[in-house]
C-alpha cells in the first residue's frame, strides 16, 4: 500500500474515531466490497456475508477510538480482515455445525444463456465448497491471494506470516482443492 494512501487512511481513521460520519463513510465505501467478498467465500451465503460485513463496520464504528488507542491500527485493510476473520471464527464456534452452502441465484438476464448462468453458479458453488473444506489459515491465504488479488507479500503482511510460508500454504491448499474439485466421490 503506497504511503500516501496509508496516511490518507490514517487520517480517515482518526477522523472517524472522532465521530466524523463522512470519514467513516469513505472507509466503508473503500473497504466494504473487500470485506463482503472475503466473508462470502468463507461463509458461502450472500445474506450471511452481508450481515457479517455490517457487523464488521458496526464494530469499527463502535470500537474505533478504543481500538486505535489499544492496537495502534497502522493498516486499515489488514485490521478489517482480522476483524472479519475473528467474527467468522466466532460465528462458526457459536453454531458448532457445518452450514450448508446456499448461494443466491444470479439474475439470468445478464448471462448469454440460462445454461451459462447455471454452469457459472455450479462452478462457484464447487469452488466455495472446496475453499470451506480447507483449514482456516489456508482459507485466509487462498481468499486473499485469488479472490482479493493480493500479492504474496501483501498476503503475508495481512496474515502475519512470511512470504515463504504463504507460498507453502498456497501450494498445499491449491493441491488439496484440485483433489477436491477433481473427485466426484461425494
Amino acid at each position: 500500500m503506497p504511503k500516501s494512501e496509508s496516511h490518507a487512511d490514517q487520517d480517515l481513521l482518526h477522523a472517524a474515531a472522532s465521530g466524523d460520519k463522512q470519514a467513516f463513510g469513505i472507509l466503508y465505501e473503500k473497504y466494504s466490497k473487500h470485506i463482503f467478498r472475503y466473508a462470502y467465500y468463507r461463509l458461502g451465503d450472500r445474506t450471511d456475508a452481508e450481515d457479517m460485513t455490517e457487523r464488521v463496520f458496526l464494530r469499527l464504528w463502535e470500537n474505533l477510538p478504543r481500538d486505535i488507542q489499544r492496537e495502534g491500527i497502522q493498516n486499515v485493510r489488514a485490521w478489517l480482515y482480522r476483524v472479519v476473520h475473528n467474527l467468522i471464527v466466532d460465528y462458526y464456534r457459536s453454531r458448532k455445525i457445518e452450514q450448508p452452502i446456499d448461494l443466491y441465484e444470479d439474475n439470468l438476464q445478464g448471462e448469454s444463456s440460462a445454461h451459462d448462468a447455471i454452469e457459472k453458479e455450479h462452478k462457484t458453488r464447487e469452488m466455495i465448497t472446496a475453499i470451506q473444506r480447507l483449514d482456516e489459515k489456508s482459507q485466509h491465504v487462498i481468499i486473499l491471494r485469488f479472490i482479493e488479488g493480493l500479492s504474496h507479500k501483501e498476503t503475508a503482511k495481512e496474515v502475519g506470516i512470511s512470504e515463504g510460508h504463504v507460498r507453502m500454504i498456497q501450494f498445499r491448499a491449491l493441491k488439496k482443492m484440485k483433489d477436491l474439485l477433481g473427485s466426484d466421490d461425494e
